[in-house]
């Protein structure tokens, strides 16, 4: 059958008659000549279905041209090959439509306010002044950003929001964007909970604001110039690769002092902390960054063998059962000139820092790798193999951004 018979000239040269009739172009789609002088596309089929005969009207011509009613006739065809009637293309397109609408984080949030309404201000459960400073919160620092809040929930990531977020952080408004994150994380919640996503990234999510005064540490943009002071300073090349394990591994000053080489699983990549090393007295699993697998080569090769401990006592070689002490590397730190400014444990800190605000992070993935979640938190992270490899992601990131940060090869 001959397809594509109609041209422009031919449609306009088409006569009025006393009947309407039709043109064919070939390939189910012709044009009916109205008495009226009106001329309408139609594509006829057999319905995937029922496989009964079926047309359909395309448009009115020119205001659907020749060249647009042949596009739209092979995409219907397109649609029927895959089972699926043109017919119901504007009922599909308008469900996916409000699907997508609904997926929004604009529209899930005002469901969520309605809810909160609903359910917490009007039985009494909230004050009307946390109910509207919730509101008001996202209404003023993230409805704003278009861009952001009419993406898909399931597609945004804490990573998303920090580009809005970093010029409060910017003013040290951190109680406000961790107010901010706060509600993020309730909106999440809400939406885990109706089933918009599966697993919410921003439970709990907030920067940290509080220091040790026992402790004294540095903003994460000193660590640069900390490296570099570390890697300058003539220490022993045992008290360097300390500095560094404990600050890729995030561990406390004595729990790095006291790693055994029995608690290294070089195969999984695991550091296993037993409880009776640990300050909480839980064991505790750390994944093994590329950058500390490197570093604990680096001691085999120059610790003697059958020793019990990574880091020994060089003080007493000939004693195998000997570590080294956790004051080494707040000694180091105190000579490099860094005395009541930043001790090894503050290592922690400006790790936690980098991490929260990175929003790259779940909060319970960061807590857990700094030994910090309560006891049954720990057992159902530890018991699911999918955090283990999530934390392995945030190690390797944080081995990286340290890496990065020293600007040389220290490891």
């Amino acid at each position: 059958m001959a397809i594509n018979k109609l041209t422009d000239l031919k449609i306009k040269n088409l006569k009025i008659k006393d009947k309407n009739y039709e043109a064919s172009d070939g390939n189910s789609l012709s044009i009916l000549v109205k008495r009226s002088g009106s001329k309408i596309w139609r594509f006829r089929y057999l319905r995937p279905d029922t496989k009964k005969p079926n047309q359909l009207s395309l448009g009115e011509y020119p205001f659907i041209s020749l060249a647009e009613a042949r596009e739209i006739r092979d995409e219907f065809k397109t649609l029927i090959s895959n089972g699926i009637d043109p017919v119901n293309i504007n009922e599909l397109q308008e469900e996916q439509k409000q699907k997508e609408e609904k997926f929004k984080f604009v529209n899930i949030f005002w469901e969520w306010v309605n809810h909160q309404k609903l359910n917490f201000l009007d039985l009494g459960e909230i004050t009307q002044g946390t109910f509207r400073r919730n509101t008001n919160i996202i209404v003023n620092h993230i409805l704003i950003h278009e861009n952001l809040v009419n993406k898909n929930v399931n597609e945004l990531i804490p990573a998303d929001f920090r580009e809005y977020l970093q010029p409060l952080i910017n003013q040290n408004k951190t109680d406000l964007v961790n107010r901010i994150c706060q509600v993020i994380g309730r909106v999440f919640e809400y939406a885990k909970t109706m089933g918009f996503i599966e697993y919410n990234k921003f439970d709990k999510l907030k920067f940290v604001t509080h220091r040790s005064k026992n402790m004294p540490t540095l903003p994460p943009d000193e660590l640069p110039l900390i490296l570099k002071a570390i890697n300058e300073y003539p220490a022993t090349q045992q008290t360097k690769l300390l500095a560094y394990f404990q600050l890729l591994t995030m561990v406390r000053p004595s729990e790095a002092a006291t790693a055994k080489w029995s608690d290294i699983d070089f195969i999984k990549k695991l550091w296993i902390i037993p409880n009776d090393n640990m300050k909480m007295r839980r064991e505790h699993i750390v994944p093994l960054s590329p950058q500390a697998l490197k570093i604990l080569e680096k001691m085999k090769a120059i610790t003697p063998p059958n020793y019990k401990y990574v880091f020994i006592n060089r003080k007493y070689l000939n004693d195998k059962n000997k570590h080294t002490s956790k004051e080494t590397v707040n000694t180091m730190l105190k000579r490099i000139g860094y005395k009541d400014k930043l001790v090894a444990h503050g290592f922690r800190s400006i790790a936690s820092t980098v991490l929260n605000e990175s929003l790259e992070f779940h909060q319970d993935l960061i807590e857990i790798s700094l030994s910090h979640v309560d006891k049954n938190k720990v057992r159902a992270i530890y018991n699911n193999a999918k955090y283990i490899d999530k934390r392995f992601e945030l190690m390797i990131w944080w081995s990286n951004y340290v890496e990065k940060a020293s600007n040389i090869s220290i490891l």
